[in-house]
């Protein structure tokens, strides 16, 4: 649930990976953005469908970041772009 909350808050502040569109994108087309984007940074898998095909249609393969990379890409970004404020009190 938690994961699916994080993606409503950064669909409705990103346009997965595209132009601004007219309608923010459907759960099935988050779905397959976040699934894929997530392959990609984290994975070695080979081969596979680009998130967003209207950048053009061809096989991507995972980069396999490591995971102080993915933490600046996933959370450090989220806090920026959601202008979120974590301090501890």
């Amino acid at each position: 649930m938690r994961r699916s909350l994080v993606a409503a808050a950064l669909a409705s502040a990103l346009c997965a990976g595209a132009a601004a569109q007219e309608k923010p994108p459907t759960p099935a087309e988050q779905e397959l953005f976040f699934s894929a984007t997530h392959r990609y940074f984290e994975t070695a898998d080979r081969d596979f469908a680009h998130p967003t095909p209207i950048q053009g249609n061809w096989k991507i393969s995972g980069i396999a970041l490591p995971r102080e990379v993915l933490e600046k890409v996933y959370a450090k970004n989220a806090i920026r772009v959601l202008k979120l404020d974590l301090k501890t009190r």
